[in-house]
């Protein structure tokens, strides 16, 4: 019968006809009228025109289960609400809720002034879904004769029932308004565009494995809100659904990838049909296959460069892209690995290389004697994602305004199309200086101006592109500078430079600084790179080396125990977690006990689910590291200023 009504309606009205689309209020009539039907002849009290009080008679009878007569009540007299404001509105009898933003602002105001004084215009969308979904659900469930799941009952809970609450916390999950909202989404859609029974009812399936997943995350609702945005980005929440159900190693990433990064979130939103391809790269072998055929439209263009225009932007689009999956398939395999065996940055370190080598061969590859060389982080496997790519371009008998000209050009490309940000400002004499030089330049400048901050610096120097001879004579002209001790009085003013880098760490909350501070990174930055000057001699890797690489050597050549290589590389790692995990969420220094607060239960909550040693807390685990390695700075510092 009721199909019969729907039927006779256009079906574009239909879907937004307020008593008639699914879920609307002849369903909650419907389902009165049934139970009058089944019932009314033995029991008199039900036989009443009236919804409401039918549903209070099914109430009193038990016919219902109270959740479902209390999501039928509340359903029934919102959209009434919106029925009569509808018709207020157009001064005429209508029931079709309208599609335009204005006009649907215009009901949500109207609707806010009836009985529901504290109704939020701007959650009037998610409130009608909200109904929408419930009495189709309670709708569907009992015209098949079907029992209510215990995860459909917290679904049919309004966002401020202590209810919804009480079982969120059993989870782990605070704020449950918002996390209502999120999961009301998910189940049910956003009006005008509701999900079938078939999307339904596969998150019922999911959602206990999503709950018991997020709620141990850092944050749980932030991980449930980029969750829903990720299975709308694909269009098709039934299939994603089901897929994250079926598929265990699926879900494990695609929760990751939720829980752990806004960044991450929105690049597989863009890329979401990436994600099957991401659960096959199981190493680090597989992520060198897959990224080491690089097709033609990723290879650089020097004439479309210099041209500009719509498929120069496109050109870029698609290397950022490229990018982008290269980045998501490197946090699968440190995700799978929980971030302490993957190494994260030599594969950020290889994709960069490749596509800035491709560049020059394009622009540069007629101009023989020019050789690239990458400085700091890249230059040792070690970058962050955020780490700029910091590099110096040398010549030996090239045409350097030519050569500069190219070198300007692929820096336009990457920078201004921000597919990554180079920075030559560690050329010699710096920002003001040419941009390109030659080898002689540098072999007076190593000679006679360049600074002490600088040998630091270049102590982490690696060819990535061009001559080899070209590569020799700078490398050499290098390491008779920057591979030789120091003096007592320069290691003097190198602890002074490194106490006025720690002067500028955060003045409060410097807890989560793991750079300047006493006891950062710059601490083993500077005496590895003091410590390898004073035994440079048979280091062949002096400048390629890794940090782990360096404490080795340190280790081999008596300037630091064993043990005392062991403790910063734990320190190292901790460091790194944090500073991953901050990246990944995009967080910066917090400048409140607020976000203080905030940020060390994030954290401490991320290091419990990756199942990383911190009893005490992160904040305390940090203050300990930096501890010991301010101890090894300080007796290295001292053992080489005696000598």
């Amino acid at each position: 019968m009721r199909q019969q009504i729907v039927d006779g309606i256009p079906s574009h009205e239909r879907g937004l006809n307020i008593k008639l689309m699914s879920g609307g209020i002849r369903d909650v009539e419907f389902i009165v009228q049934t139970l009058q039907l089944l019932h009314g002849p033995t029991r008199t009290e039900l036989r009443t025109g009236n919804t409401l009080d039918g549903l209070a008679q099914i109430s009193r009878l038990g016919l219902l289960d109270q959740l479902q007569i209390d999501n039928l009540e509340a359903g029934y007299r919102f959209f009434r609400l919106v029925e009569h404001r509808l018709q207020m509105m157009h001064q005429l009898k209508t029931h079709t809720v309208p599609e335009s933003a204005e006009e649907l602002a215009l009901l949500a105001r109207r609707v806010r002034c009836g009985p529901m004084k504290d109704f939020d215009p701007d959650a009037f969308l998610t409130t009608l879904s909200r109904h929408l979904g419930n009495i189709r659900t309670i709708s569907e469930r009992f015209f098949a004769g079907e029992a209510v799941d215990p995860n459909v009952a917290l679904l049919t809970l309004a966002e401020d029932d202590a209810r919804a609450g009480e079982i969120l916390e059993q989870h782990g999950i605070g704020d449950p308004g918002r996390a209502m909202r999120v999961l009301h989404g998910m189940a049910y859609g956003s009006f005008p565009r509701l999900l079938e029974r078939s999307a339904r009812k596969a998150f019922e399936e999911l959602l206990p494995l999503v709950l018991s997943e997020v709620g141990r995350m850092g944050d749980p609702v932030q991980a449930l809100i980029h969750l829903a945005e990720i299975s709308a980005a694909g269009k098709n929440e039934s299939a994603f659904y089901t897929t994250l159900v079926d598929s265990a190693p699926v879900r494990d990433l695609v929760l990751g990838i939720a829980g752990f990064s806004s960044i991450l979130t929105r690049r597989i939103c863009n890329q979401i049909e990436t994600l099957d391809a991401l659960v096959r790269t199981e190493d680090e072998a597989s992520f060198r296959e897959q990224f080491g055929e690089i097709t033609e439209w990723d290879r650089f263009n020097a004439d479309l460069a210099r041209k500009g225009g719509n498929a120069a932007r496109d050109r870029q689009q698609r290397q950022r892209d490229w990018f982008d999956r290269a980045r998501l398939h490197a946090f699968a395999l440190a995700y799978r690995a929980r971030f302490q065996s993957s190494n994260l940055g030599c594969m950020r370190a290889w994709i960069t290389e490749r596509q800035v080598s491709l560049a020059l061969d394009s622009v540069l590859e007629s101009a023989p004697g020019v050789a690239l060389f990458v400085l700091g982080s890249y230059a040792v496997d070690e970058p962050q994602m955020s780490s700029d790519l910091d590099l110096i371009v040398v010549t030996d008998g090239a045409d350097i305004p030519a050569v500069t000209d190219g070198v300007q050009l692929i820096n336009r490309w990457f920078t201004e199309g921000n597919i990554l940000k180079l920075d030559f400002r560690l050329r010699g004499e710096g920002a003001s200086a040419p941009l390109v030089q030659d080898v002689s330049f540098y072999r007076s400048y190593f000679e006679n101006r360049i600074s002490l901050w600088e040998r630091i610096a270049l102590s982490k120097c690696r060819a990535w592109w061009g001559s080899g001879q070209t590569q020799d004579a700078f490398t050499e002209a290098l390491r008779s500078c920057v591979a030789k001790p120091f003096r007592k009085s320069e290691l003097h003013s190198l602890a002074e430079m490194r106490s006025r880098l720690g002067a500028l760490a955060p003045k409060k909350f410097n807890v989560w600084d793991t750079k300047r501070v006493e006891g950062g990174r710059y601490d083993v930055e500077y005496f590895t790179a003091i410590g390898m000057a004073a035994c440079a001699t048979d280091a062949p890797d002096f400048f390629s080396a890794t940090t782990t690489g360096r404490l080795d050597h340190l280790a081999r050549n008596g300037l630091i125990s064993e043990a005392e290589s062991e403790l910063c590389r734990r320190a190292l790692e901790v460091f790194s977690t944090v500073e991953y995990l901050m990246e990944l969420q995009s967080f910066v220094h917090p400048g409140s006990i607020e976000k203080h607060e905030y940020l060390s239960r994030y954290l401490d909550r991320s290091f419990e689910y990756l199942e990383i040693d911190a009893a005490e807390g992160v904040e305390r685990l940090l203050v300990g590291e930096r501890a010991k390695v301010r101890g090894v700075y300080d007796r290295v510092m001292t053992a080489l200023s005696a000598d």
